[in-house]
């Protein structure tokens, strides 16, 4: 139980870093519309 709770937390860190990278990115470079599109939900 404790080893899957482990797993998962950790596949959620490393979700949460990746959006926070093409993010951190995307505002850098002056894009706005990749950050509202992952906030929206994609589409």
């Amino acid at each position: 139980m404790l080893a899957s709770f482990l797993i998962t937390s950790r596949e959620a860190l490393e979700a949460a870093l990746v959006i926070g990278i093409i993010g951190a990115y995307s505002a850098r470079i002056g894009r706005k519309d990749p950050l509202v599109k992952h906030r929206c939900g994609g589409q």
